[in-house]
């Protein structure tokens, strides 16, 4: 794993195995393609620090690369081909935590998606992503999301958020807006 080949059902099947011994799930450093939706099932899933696992995003336009995360997602790179059209990830828990990470190159980086989401994003950095973070949902209706976004950065291509929650806590510290 991790050579940049497309490793979609391998990393499904880990995350499979992860949620059936309820265990975060762990990028060593390299290249991981992903070419369609991967359900992530709730769990947590970290890289090594200075975000050197890096996962790139192939999949169809309008579909989060990674979806159902867990609560903790740390310190990894997760990269669009800056054509546009390709999402990151979509978190449908009650508490997400995103940490350490890179985005670039991405339709729309982060999806907080859900009736009730809180999501915490620290010392992340955001770069060419048409839109940062986002709480569209995916069927439609709206969520109540409140996000904190500390100590990052975000260098945008179109909006650093878009929003459309019917009630929203908005909380920003210590970032840098480009």
């Amino acid at each position: 794993l991790g050579d940049g080949s497309d490793q979609t059902n391998d990393i499904q099947a880990a995350f499979d195995e992860a949620k059936a011994r309820d265990v975060p799930l762990y990028f060593h450093p390299g290249q991981y393609l992903i070419t369609s939706t991967v359900d992530a099932q709730g769990v947590s899933f970290y890289g090594t620090a200075g975000a050197k696992s890096w996962i790139l995003c192939g999949c169809p336009t309008g579909v989060p690369t990674i979806d159902n995360i867990g609560a903790f997602v740390k310190n990894l790179r997760i990269s669009g081909d800056g054509g546009g059209g390709r999402d990151g990830i979509r978190g449908f828990r009650y508490k997400n935590y995103i940490l350490g990470c890179y985005f670039n190159g991405l339709e729309t980086a982060v999806i907080a998606d859900g009736i009730i989401v809180a999501s915490v994003i620290e010392d992340t950095e955001f770069l060419g992503c048409e839109t940062a973070i986002s709480d569209k949902a995916h069927d439609g209706s709206s969520s109540h999301t409140t996000l904190w976004v500390s100590d990052s950065i975000i260098h945008y291509g179109g909006k650093a958020f878009d929003l459309k929650t019917q009630a929203a806590g908005f909380f920003i510290r210590g970032c840098v807006f480009e």
